[in-house]
């Protein structure tokens, strides 16, 4: 994995994830919304609505911790969702 792109050791994770829910009985979707910023806890909230989930994983990754928690930021939507 060292030699890959992230987007692509990314998507490996995520597969890996995803198996080992099923793995563990879960029904695990993998989902990928692409956006603008502002619009992507809209996208992730509706998807999950569209279909019935009771759990969300997701990543967060790319900005420092304090960024993820400021007002606005896509982590700290979702969590006060």
């Amino acid at each position: 994995m060292e030699n890959e792109r992230p987007a692509e050791t990314d998507a490996l994770r995520s597969n890996d994830a995803a198996q080992h829910l099923r793995h563990h009985g879960i029904n695990a979707v993998k989902y990928r919304a692409v956006g603008v910023d502002d619009e992507i806890a809209d996208i992730v909230i509706e998807e999950c609505r569209r279909l019935g989930a009771d759990l969300l994983v997701m990543g967060s990754y790319g900005h420092s911790r304090l960024h993820e928690l400021l007002p606005g930021s896509t982590t700290s939507r979702l969590l006060h969702h």
